[in-house]
């Protein structure tokens, strides 16, 4: 299941906004998807995972990375301009390094 998770999210990330009226590839449209304010509560109350980093994604969807405390979980979540979320990966065994010399850790822990 995390492999279909991870191989959708490439799809995810690299397939264009589709134009009104586009047909969704059956893959593309079995994301895990939900409401952003949902899935970020269902992510720290199940797995007590919370936002630990983010960026914008050259497509304009912002990516989110929650992790749990101890890193034993992470999920990386892509949410669309309108704000729907969707998971395009997850797994465990998180392991946090500092930021390198130089550069300026962007997370809002």
């Amino acid at each position: 299941m995390r492999l279909l998770v991870a191989t959708l999210a490439v799809l995810f990330l690299l397939v264009p906004a589709r134009p009104a009226g586009a047909v969704v590839p059956s893959a593309v449209a079995r994301l895990p998807c939900a409401d952003h304010e949902a899935l970020r509560a269902l992510l720290g109350e199940r797995w007590q995972e919370r936002r630990t980093a983010y960026g914008l994604a050259a497509n304009g969807r912002l990516l989110e990375l929650y992790t749990s405390p101890d890193g034993t979980t992470w999920t990386l979540v892509a949410v669309a301009p309108e704000g729907r979320s969707c998971i395009v990966a997850a797994g465990r065994g998180w392991i946090r390094t500092p930021p390198s010399a130089g550069t300026a850790e962007g997370a809002d822990a």
